[in-house]
């Protein structure tokens, strides 16, 4: 009803305006006379219509977000996916790279956290009954070996201090055959070789070298047992030792293990990444802008692969005055049109309300945001969208037009057309207005004619200068 009431009002007030400006001419050259000019007043009745305000504004349609998107890891594309214009969904694959050597990193990852976990394992099962008995039985026969050794090496010893003295005994022996050997002429006897002395000689030297042969012997025998032997007999005791102690589990070497599983597992993770990063994904449902890359492309040499926007939902960004911004609040419901397409239309709402203002030029306005969605392909980002945000609405109210008003110091009236013909001043009280309708709350009630577009020189009644 209000809209066909607007449009007949409209349509009577723009038939007014046009006959007023014929009229005015007319006027300047043929005055007319104060019954005349009462005739050819406009009029509209008071009634009762819906009555919504609203606070306009334009602006630039944008995208929620817009992002670049860039490969992790450097790589050879090996498939694109995608092409511009695209929709795509959250996670969707945009593209990928060769991911041989990924895969093979993974693979050894698992292998190396597999080791791991077997070797800690073991270390807290510690070992069998069995392997104990077996350990403590090579640590007592590497003992008895040891103690083998020792006894050898203090045999080895004794023989050796025989041998000496055997030496030190045929040294003398030799010296006193000697010294008999020279006192019967020795060399220079022509009979020496006949004589006693000369064959105790021979003796006693045969009886030297053969027991310096016997002490060098025993010498070499003494040596090998001391460096051989027994270091390699000790050297198997301590061995034999050490294997037992590690079959007992030592909280330590369980420690140590578990701190290998873990290395095993962040190494097997990252590489898992690795992998992860050879498909470039979207962070979220939206629109393929740009696409930079083709099969065979290093990613080291485009910084920036793939760009998208997320369209759901797009928004406009209004600046309003201080006037304008008071009258909105959050979640305010928003008429949407673009001058571009006659006969697209939605609807949106109020998702934030700058909490300052800026000032340009001297003029402070404040940042209004309107959230919409529309899946019309043809709605682009960066055409401009008309915007009416609805800040009030009464049904059936009495109203108006707003040029039917004239101010009288701080109040209003209206000129009120008697049955006569005649006009009188009323003043009216009034409420909400949609900027060509306003309210009328009193003064006059439904049914009541009024002159449309007033002047103050129009009651001639009530002047001292009417007839």
């Amino acid at each position: 009803m209000l809209a066909k009431l607007k449009q007949n009002w409209k349509l009577v007030v723009g038939i007014v305006f046009v006959a007023l400006m014929i009229g005015a001419a007319l006027m300047l050259a043929n005055p007319p006379t104060n019954a005349s000019a009462k005739q050819t007043q406009p009029t509209v009745v008071a009634q009762r219509s819906n009555l919504t305000a609203t606070v306009t504004g334009n602006g630039a349609i944008a995208a929620e977000s817009i992002v670049e998107l860039s490969f992790q890891t450097n790589g050879t594309v090996k498939r694109v996916l995608v092409q511009e214009g695209d929709i795509v969904q959250v996670g969707q694959p945009l593209a990928e790279l060769d991911d041989r050597a990924p895969q093979t990193e993974v693979a050894s990852a698992q292998a190396r956290l597999a080791s791991a976990q077997a070797k800690l394992r073991k270390t807290k099962q510690g070992a069998t009954d069995e392997e104990i008995a077996s350990a403590k039985a090579a640590l007592q026969s590497a003992q008895a070996a040891y103690d083998l050794a020792i006894k050898e090496s203090e045999t080895a010893s004794l023989d050796f201090e025989s041998a000496k003295l055997a030496v030190e005994k045929a040294q003398v022996a030799v010296g006193v055959a000697q010294a008999a050997y020279d006192r019967i002429g020795g060399a220079s006897n022509p009979m020496i070789g006949m004589t006693q002395q000369a064959k105790d000689l021979q003796n006693a030297t045969l009886e030297y070298q053969s027991a310096r042969a016997k002490y060098n012997t025993q010498l070499r025998t003494v040596e090998t047992s001391k460096k051989s032997k027994v270091e390699s007999a000790k050297a198997n005791v301590e061995k034999a030792k050490a294997d037992l102690i590690k079959m007992q589990v030592k909280a330590e070497d369980v420690a140590m293990d578990q701190a290998s599983v873990e290395q095993a597992e962040q190494s097997l993770k990252q590489a898992q990444i690795n992998l992860e990063n050879a498909v470039l994904k979207t962070p979220f449902a939206g629109v393929v802008t740009t696409v930079n890359v083709v099969t065979g492309t290093r990613t080291a040499n485009v910084p920036v692969a793939i760009k998208m926007m997320n369209v759901n939902p797009l928004h406009v960004n209004l600046k309003l005055s201080e006037n304008d911004v008071v009258k909105v609040q959050m979640n305010q419901a928003v008429k949407l049109t673009t001058d571009s397409l006659k006969d697209w239309q939605t609807d949106g709402k109020i998702s934030y309300i700058a909490p300052s203002g800026e000032s340009t030029s001297g003029v402070v306005t404040f940042i209004v945001r309107v959230d919409f969605v529309t899946t019309d392909p043809r709605v682009k980002v960066g055409m401009t969208a008309n915007l009416d945000i609805v800040t009030a609405h009464k049904d059936n109210v009495l109203v108006v037009p707003n040029t039917a008003l004239l101010p009288k110091g701080n109040a209003r009236i209206v000129q009120v057309v008697s049955a006569d013909g005649k006009t009188n001043e009323v003043e009216v009280q009034t409420g909400l207005s949609d900027g060509s309708f306003i309210e009328i709350t009193g003064g006059v009630i439904e049914g009541t004619r009024i002159v449309a577009l007033p002047s103050s020189g129009t009651v001639r009644s009530s002047s001292p200068f009417g007839p």
